[in-house]
């Protein structure tokens, strides 16, 4: 009789503890499970070319909400820089469409850069233009 052989494909630390919960697998296991982000990304971005690269609001709120959901999935994966730049990405596609939820992704980015002591990624390019947009935006609310 011949032994079977088992491989771990994923592992969890801190489960009790939702703040600090991670999720560990092999790479092959990490890229199947963020295939349907990665579907419904793509199927928002064929459906702002078929509209000429506008983005309405109902767009926009599925677009935030698949790259939140990513983002969350970079969190409990331990991928905490891909994370923060997905919750960036989230924050520019609300942009002036939704604005209360540009300044609650712009918090969160930062909240989360602070958390996880990744404040370089908030000098990248991108996340920086964020941040001028949340500054001219809370500037104008006051």
């Amino acid at each position: 009789m011949m032994k079977k052989k088992y491989q771990p494909v994923a592992w969890t630390r801190n489960v009790c503890d939702n703040e600090n919960a991670r999720l560990f697998m092999i790479p092959s296991l990490d890229w199947e499970m963020q295939e349907c982000y990665f579907d419904e990304i793509a199927r928002c971005r064929m459906e702002a070319e078929r509209q000429s690269g506008h983005i309405d609001a109902a767009l926009a709120r599925r677009f935030v909400k698949v790259y939140e959901e990513n983002a969350r999935f970079f969190f409990l994966t331990g991928n905490s820089g891909d994370g923060i730049r997905f919750l960036c990405k989230a924050a520019m596609l609300a942009g002036s469409k939704l604005g209360s939820e540009f300044r609650r992704l712009c918090e969160e980015t930062i909240r989360m850069a602070k958390k996880y002591s990744r404040e370089d990624i908030l000098c990248e390019k991108e996340v920086r233009e964020m941040l001028e947009l949340y500054r001219y935006d809370y500037k104008k609310l006051q």
